[in-house]
C-alpha cells in the first residue's frame, strides 16, 4: 500500500509514513501529536512545514495548505534544539552538557 502522507524529520532523516490519515480533513495539530508520539519530541520543540517550507499552523488542515495525498510534510526543530535532541538520541552525555 502507498502511504497517504509522509512526514520527514529534518533533524535526523527519519521518515514517518501514514497510511490511515485523511489528508483532506486531518488538522496540523493532529499531525503534530502523531510526530510527538512517534518521535518523542516535545510539542513545543518543532514545527511542521509544507514542501515549500511554509510553516503550517495547528488550527488548519492539510487541505488548507493544498497538501495532496502522497505529499511530504517536514518536521523542523527550533534553532538550538537539534544538537540537544541528537545528543539525547545518541546517549551522548558530554554532548548534553555542552548543548
Amino acid at each position: 500500500p502507498i502511504p497517504n502522507l509522509h512526514i520527514m524529520c529534518n533533524y535526523n532523516g527519519q521518515r514517518i509514513q501514514l497510511y490511515d490519515v485523511d489528508v483532506v480533513s486531518v488538522t496540523i495539530f493532529q499531525l503534530q501529536e502523531i510526530v510527538m508520539n512517534r518521535t518523542g519530541l516535545p510539542l513545543g520543540s518543532f514545527r511542521l512545514a509544507d514542501q515549500m517550507g511554509r510553516e503550517m499552523f495547528s488550527k488548519h488542515t492539510c487541505n488548507d495548505y493544498g497538501v495532496l495525498p502522497g505529499a511530504t510534510i517536514h518536521v523542523q526543530v527550533w534553532k538550538g534544539w537539534s544538537g540537544l535532541i541528537n545528543a539525547t538520541l545518541e546517549g551522548n552525555i558530554p554532548g548534553l552538557q555542552t548543548s
